[in-house]
């Protein structure tokens, strides 16, 4: 999801999947716009997938629910992940490959 947030259907699958894990922390929209230093409007908008999720807006939702980013954009078992790291390194050549292979170990 990470990579995908400017498409349509895909911030509107976010915007509702940020307006459940609010609703679950028990924090309302003015609550949250309040804390981000935004308006109410911005944070209904965001969660109807009109507004796009920016960095900071995803770690104020992060700090509301108490969640990591990854566990916001459902990356939270890392299958999604790995699917997504798999289908790119099977594009790479062998030499790409190698390369990208001592990068994430070098980021580990």
């Amino acid at each position: 999801m990470l990579a995908d947030w400017d498409i349509p259907e895909n911030r509107k699958r976010l915007g509702q999947r940020l307006q459940e894990l609010r609703e679950q922390a028990g924090i309302t929209q003015l609550e949250l716009s309040t804390k981000a230093g935004c308006s109410k409007n911005y944070i209904s908008a965001l969660e109807r997938g009109v507004n796009k999720l920016t960095v900071p807006m995803l770690l104020e939702y992060c700090k509301a629910t108490h969640l990591t980013p990854n566990k916001i954009l459902e990356y939270d078992d890392g299958e999604k992940l790995n699917s997504e790291l798999l289908n790119i390194l099977n594009t790479f050549t062998k030499e790409q490959y190698e390369r990208a292979i001592i990068i994430l170990k070098a980021l580990r």
